[in-house]
This record gives structure tokens, C-alpha cells and sequence, in this order.
């Protein structure tokens, strides 16, 4: 009897895990033909935030992640850890990101915070990174002036 209550309890983590391992892989592999097909991965009243986004809905995900992939080369993720939460139902992913802006290359590191339903979809996901390189290296003379230097430094 004991042997079958663990087994009850077991079987929703394990649908989160392969859930988020699932979601891990679209991060890492996306592009305009994945982002097409991503919209299983959320539930319909997921919300996303992040420095420059704050969206409700399946469709505006889907759109933000399409601007990602496809905005100046793209971005691409790289997932260094999974850490779960007590309760099993969010996931911490510490992870890295390379965006391309013609020959420039910029890498971000940074942490998402990513709240699973009980069927294993993303009811939330909240990114934290620092967006002031970016703000800065879009500023007409301070984004030259920082080119520049990172330039004569590399």
C-alpha cells in the first residue's frame, strides 16, 4: 500500500521533469521552424516577463520567442542547470545567451524563472538578466563609443 501512494506522488515530478527537459531543448534548439510549433509547450493563460516584455497568453509568447530567434541572427540559449523548487512545480534555469548583431556577437548570462502547471505546461516564466548592455550598445554615440572599446580589448 505504501509502495503505491509513493508511486502517486512520483509520477506528477517526473512528468514536470520531462516536461522541463522538453522546454530546455526548445530553448536550446530554437528557430523560426520550432517557434512555429512551440505553442504545446505553455498553457493557454501563461504569462512571460522579462526586462524589455510583459505578455499574458499563449499567442504572445509564442510572438516573443519569435522575435528572439528571428530579430538581427537570432539568439541562441545554452542551459548550464536545472534547480527545482521544494515543491517540484518551478524550475530555476541558469543559462547563457549569444545574440548575433551582424558580425558581433554579444553573450548574456542569466536566470529564468519557470512555473510549471500540474500537466507539465509553463504557466509562467520570468527572466532575469542584466539589459543595460544592450540598451547601452543601441545608444547612437555611447553604443559606438562602447564598441570600440571592446574591440581594442579583444
Amino acid at each position: 500500500m505504501i509502495m503505491s501512494i509513493l508511486k502517486l506522488e512520483k509520477e506528477p515530478a517526473q512528468l514536470r521533469i520531462e516536461a522541463m527537459n522538453s522546454y530546455v531543448k526548445f530553448l536550446e534548439t530554437m528557430n523560426d521552424k520550432t517557434v512555429a510549433v512551440s505553442a504545446r509547450h505553455f498553457d493557454k493563460a501563461v504569462r512571460y516577463q522579462g526586462p524589455f516584455k510583459d505578455v499574458s497568453g499563449r499567442e504572445e509568447i509564442v510572438g516573443v520567442f519569435a522575435e528572439r530567434c528571428c530579430h538581427a541572427g537570432g539568439c541562441k540559449f545554452k542551459v548550464h542547470q536545472i534547480l527545482w523548487s521544494e515543491d517540484e512545480q518551478t524550475a530555476f534555469l541558469r543559462w547563457d545567451m549569444v545574440t548575433q548583431r551582424g558580425k558581433e556577437a554579444k553573450s548574456t548570462s542569466g536566470m529564468s524563472e519557470v512555473m510549471l502547471t500540474l500537466n507539465g505546461q509553463v504557466a509562467s516564466h520570468i527572466d532575469y538578466f542584466d539589459p543595460v548592455p544592450y540598451m547601452l550598445h543601441d545608444m547612437p554615440i555611447v553604443g559606438r563609443m562602447l564598441r570600440k572599446m571592446q574591440r581594442t580589448t579583444t
